[in-house]
């Protein structure tokens, strides 16, 4: 008997079979789920696809005027079935459309959102082996209505250093980001479902120069901005003795009396001077009005304008600050010296003749460097 034994034990024939016994149940049960898990994801997204279509479709519907519950519920159940695959079965899902209110304080409540829901149901072939006949889920797509305006503001970089390909690569992405979302939202039920608000990331803005005479430009030169950089008292040259500055508290600015009467001097006026066209662009206004949609109108007067508000909480009236100041760029270097390996070599060239051994290029050159302005001959040599 222990003879027999030990022989069958060392037998190795049919071991193939045995182990292919053994497993065969686990692997027809693994092949059968995977080929059902299979089919319901792919139900399941055509149902998906399906349900958002009809989704967006009814809440667009929503802003036809008398438009009910019941024809709500048909047009989306006809574009519902426009975008499910022939070969789906009806018997596969169950559609729903619900209104969810949300103001409800009114009669009757205003929506607030919409809501699309399907009921899948998937009959399994190979459930049996591990106990699942079917297999039920709920799909949704939800909608919010309403007037709800989706505001985006772009922060874009036109400084300096976006020369070249990057302003162009800047104004194209920006451009391409605004067409997408706009898009988007193009079945809202909405009139302007989406506002673009630009900030330019830099200390000057043009408006363009068409814009030199409107009221809330600061053409009198009241905003406490408009002076900087400039000493109209010791360094502005003019044969006119009369002339005034106003800084007592009352009124800011200066003026010069001509022709028997008084006139704000201004940076329009440095323009003229030195035969410069003002390009358009606007200095940064002071905080708060750097980050307020604050502004007032210069034909109200000076006690108007400065009384128009306290911006900034402290006690103290500040409109002219909301007026916008033209911006002036300084007068950059002359080309008259040229870079040499051990020093700087004076070309003694003539005023504004440019030299191809100066590695620095000014644009602003608009003044010669090494005259004094005058003001009997205010031509300025450049």
């Amino acid at each position: 008997m222990f003879k027999q034994l030990k022989t069958f034990l060392k037998e190795t024939s049919g071991n193939v079979a045995m182990t292919t016994a053994l497993v065969m149940f686990p692997l027809i049960t693994a092949t059968g789920a995977a080929y059902d898990y299979s089919n319901y994801i792919s139900l399941r997204g055509h149902v998906q696809n399906a349900v958002d279509a009809a989704g967006l479709a009814a809440a667009n519907k929503m802003s036809d005027d008398g438009v009910t519950l019941e024809a709500l519920k048909t047009y989306a159940s006809n574009f519902f079935e426009a975008n499910i695959p022939d070969h789906i079965p009806e018997e596969a899902y169950n559609l729903n459309l619900t209104i969810i209110p949300g103001d409800q304080s009114v009669e009757p409540p205003i929506a607030d959102q919409l809501e699309v829901t399907a009921d899948i149901t998937y009959d399994t072939i190979f459930g049996n082996m591990f106990f699942t006949d079917e297999i039920a889920e709920t799909v949704a797509s939800v909608v919010t209505l309403g007037n709800r305006t989706v505001e985006i503001a772009l922060v874009l970089d036109n400084s300096g250093s976006m020369s070249g390909n990057r302003i162009s690569t800047l104004k194209t992405e920006a451009k391409n980001l605004i067409d997408i979302v706009h898009n988007s939202a193009s079945l809202t039920t909405i009139p302007e479902p989406v506002k673009f608000a630009l900030v330019p990331f830099n200390a000057t803005v043009n408006v363009g120069p068409n814009n030199k005479n409107r009221n809330w430009m600061d053409k009198k030169g009241w905003n406490p901005v408009h002076h900087e950089n400039f000493d109209w008292e010791n360094t502005y040259r003019t044969n006119n003795p009369t002339r005034t500055r106003q800084n007592s508290g009352l009124k800011f600015g200066f003026q010069e009396r001509i022709d028997g009467n008084w006139r704000w001097k201004t940076r329009y006026d440095v323009f003229d001077m030195v035969g410069v066209e003002w390009g358009g662009c606007v200095e940064m206004r002071p905080w708060p009005h750097n980050v307020l949609d604050t502004y007032v109108r210069i034909n109200q007067g000076y006690a108007a304008v400065r009384d128009a508000m306290d911006a900034d909480g402290d006690g103290v009236n500040d409109g002219t600050s909301a007026l916008f100041v033209p911006f002036f760029a300084p007068d950059e270097p002359d080309h008259r010296f040229a870079e040499e390996p051990a020093s700087w070599t004076d070309l003694n060239i003539a005023p504004g003749t440019a030299h191809d051994d100066d590695d620095d290029s000014y644009r602003n050159n608009y003044l010669y460097d090494f005259q004094d302005y005058n003001p009997s001959n205010p031509t300025p040599r450049v």
